[in-house]
């Protein structure tokens, strides 16, 4: 006969189906009993481990499925390549805004000195002008003089009327206002500009997601108006995006 011990566990299972009216001696049986009971225990804890790691890989995928959503979310696509595309060019924007807020630094910073000597001079004109009108002329111009006064800052010495109007038409035909000192620096950083625009774009985005989740909250006569919302907030979030070049 066959060792029990080599037998399969359908093997064992036939055999003691076949052999248990019969079966007399009781080490026989018990040795049965035993190989039995040693693959069925075997049999247990290998499926355990399966449907462990059947749940564990469920869950794998999920998480998985979950992060694909999220991308292509965020990307658009769940296309490799095509991430692996968006990624490499959002990395370029991040050096592109480095390199702008490295060029913007010091001029804000020369800006905000400007700021300051714009303040000395009105204070220092303010003065003089308050000498000058209670009688203290000699006064009045050593509070101009030393307002003005200061390394690379030089002025002709005209007297003549016309010269001096002339000279100061001169000097002050380049200057620039608010509008378009906004016009210059948003020229030299297209970047930025894109960057900020993006966001801008991500809000308005946000705002039609939940125009969308309350289509079904409101009642069916308004329903409408929250779609075309969402549709118009979609098509400005579009718009903001291709003035700065982020179509």
């Amino acid at each position: 006969m066959q060792r029990l011990v080599d037998m399969s566990t359908s093997e064992l299972i036939q055999f003691a189906g076949q052999h248990s009216a019969s079966i007399k001696e009781v080490g026989i049986y018990s040795e049965l009993m035993k190989e039995l009971t040693t693959r069925l225990c075997a049999n247990t804890l290998a499926v355990t481990h399966a449907l462990k790691a059947r749940d564990e890989a469920r869950l794998e995928l999920s998480s998985a499925q979950l992060t694909i959503s999220q991308i292509t979310k965020v990307m658009g696509t769940s296309d490799t390549l095509s991430i692996s595309e968006q990624v490499s060019a959002l990395n370029q924007q991040v050096v592109n805004l480095a390199v702008e807020n490295a060029s913007l630094l010091p001029k804000a910073a020369s800006e905000l000195s400007n700021a300051w000597m714009l303040h000395k001079y009105w204070v220092g004109i303010q003065v003089a002008l308050m000498h000058v009108n209670a009688g203290r002329l000699h006064d009045g111009m050593t509070w101009l003089q030393n307002t003005v006064s200061g390394p690379g800052i030089e002025a002709p010495e005209l007297s003549d009327f016309a010269e001096i109007e002339a000279w100061a038409n001169e000097q002050q035909k380049d200057s620039i206002g608010h509008v378009r000192a906004l016009e210059i620096i948003k020229a030299a950083s297209p970047a930025t500009d894109a960057a900020i625009a993006n966001i801008q774009a991500h809000g308005v985005e946000k705002f039609a997601d939940d125009c969308d989740s309350d289509v079904m909250l409101v009642e069916p006569e308004d329903a409408e108006h929250y779609e075309l919302m969402g549709e118009h907030a979609r098509q400005f979030a579009a718009q903001l995006r291709k003035e700065a070049g982020n179509a």
